[in-house]
């Protein structure tokens, strides 16, 4: 037997008299107009709610763009897409710093190439003298000339790689 029970005295009743044109009122009128009422509240706050992410979402989705174009975005990280906006300024900040890496990293690169190539160079114009001498020397043996001549056309082989190499250098 399961027995469900309140405590004497905790209901109570009330008899409420209305006329039919109270109820006729209450029921055509009142209850279909605050209804109407409660409906046109909801759809202005939507509409209050959807205006205000609206002007929200504008400037992630600028500041999107210019990330996409590699500028430097700077978001109001307040409203109702603030976390959104810290992460795309942190985003545009690594970008930033990545993007000033590689600039250092490329500058040092093409200055050492640079200094590379003019340490390869200055030697080299050294042996191609001494190796041209050597080959237009009409009392030395053919033989010596020849190697001269080898020396002197490798060497010149030797002085246009370094030069494509600086050229690439620069092109990058």
């Amino acid at each position: 037997l399961f027995v469900i029970a309140q405590p004497r005295g905790s209901q109570w009743k009330q008899q409420m008299l209305m006329s039919s044109r109270s109820v006729n009122l209450l029921l055509n009128d009142i209850i279909p107009a605050f209804i109407i009422l409660n409906i046109a509240a909801a759809l202005l706050m939507a509409l209050a709610f959807g205006l205000r992410l609206f002007r929200s979402v504008k400037p992630v989705a600028q500041g999107i763009s210019d990330l996409a174009a590699r500028m430097p975005v700077e978001l109001s990280e307040r409203g109702m897409l603030g976390e959104l906006s810290a992460s795309l300024n942190r985003a545009s900040e690594q970008l930033r710093r990545q993007e000033l890496l590689l600039k250092k990293r490329d500058r040092t690169r093409t200055e050492w190439i640079a200094g590379v190539s003019h340490d390869i160079r200055t030697p080299l114009t050294l042996v191609l003298g001494e190796a041209a001498q050597l080959e237009a020397d009409r009392t030395l043996g053919e033989a010596v000339r020849g190697k001269a001549g080898t020396i002197r056309v490798q060497g010149e082989r030797i002085r246009a790689l370094v030069s494509d190499l600086n050229l690439a250098s620069k092109l990058t």
